[in-house]
């Protein structure tokens, strides 16, 4: 349970089920959707997150790529909107497919948002593959901040630059370039959090698999096959091991006992189990990419 006195923490989610996570065929997909396996992962992780974690967000983040986004949307989508507005609007395709938009539209003064979930560039995943390559920012914006849309305003990509999805220069996939990105991913959060105040004071982070263990500088439990050591929609969470206060760039963190405890006694804290993939819950319909 979390206690007034217990500082803040930084919870972190890898994304629910994307189709390239499916096949090694599927790989060759550009910034592949949710499978619906996935989409059920991360509308069932507001019921898998307990209120002792959940009440005390005041701050959401994702990385731009449409899983990862999605994954935020679906999973704090109740949180995430304003009072009077309805849910279950991003529910309906439970983000592997455009959503419809309502047919009475919504005001702008229903469409502001408690929270935001931040676009944070930094948090992309490693590799330079298609399906994980992102979007370009004029794509997303047309998708998710599109005028009476589901989502309009829900996700903030103020700070989100035109070339974010290009491998090169501080986005390269070089282990150098990979560590000093995941560093500048910590000190953010750290500053972050740092400015929450009241009860609210933790925050989420939806990134990738792989860019997880660069985050934690934590590899135990990494898989070769998978790239990972994380389940499809795992949460763990962390708190800074010198506290908010504090100039050190490295910023480092480290699991919390509680979250520990959780794992060892119940096994990862995350959506359905991804072995429920079946043919029929992935049709090849699913599967397509934006245009590029």
């Amino acid at each position: 349970m979390a206690t007034p006195t217990q500082p803040p923490r930084l919870h972190l989610i890898r994304s629910a089920q994307a189709n390239h996570n499916t096949s090694l065929a599927n790989h060759q997909i550009r910034d592949p959707l949710l499978t619906p396996t996935g989409g059920l992962q991360a509308r069932h992780l507001r019921h898998a997150i307990p209120p002792s974690i959940r009440d005390r967000i005041g701050f959401f983040a994702a990385s731009p790529l449409r899983r990862t986004l999605y994954t935020a949307l679906l999973a704090f989508e109740d949180l995430l909107l304003p009072e009077g507005r309805e849910e279950g609007l991003m529910s309906t395709g439970i983000g592997t497919d455009p959503l419809p938009i309502p047919e009475s539209g919504l005001s702008v003064s229903h469409n502001t948002p408690r929270f935001p979930v931040f676009a944070v560039a930094e948090a992309q995943t490693v590799s330079d593959r298609p399906c994980d390559t992102g979007s370009h920012r004029d794509q997303l914006v047309a998708v998710f901040n599109v005028v009476d849309g589901p989502w309009i305003y829900l996700v903030s990509m103020a700070h989100l630059r035109k070339d974010w999805f290009i491998k090169k220069s501080k986005w390269a996939t070089d282990e150098a370039m990979v560590k000093a990105r995941a560093a500048a991913v910590r000190r953010w959060c750290r500053k972050k959090l740092a400015g929450l105040e009241g009860e609210k004071r933790d925050m989420v982070l939806v990134t990738h698999g792989t860019f997880l263990h660069y985050l934690t500088q934590d590899w135990s439990g990494y898989e070769e096959v998978a790239e990972t050591g994380w389940e499809n929609s795992e949460v763990r969470s962390f708190q800074f091991v010198d506290g908010l206060r504090t100039d050190d760039d490295d910023a480092k963190i480290e699991e919390t006992e509680e979250s520990k405890q959780y794992r060892e006694k119940n096994g990862p804290m995350c959506g359905l189990d991804g072995s429920l993939e079946t043919e029929e819950l992935a049709p090849a319909r699913d599967a397509i990419a934006f245009e590029h």
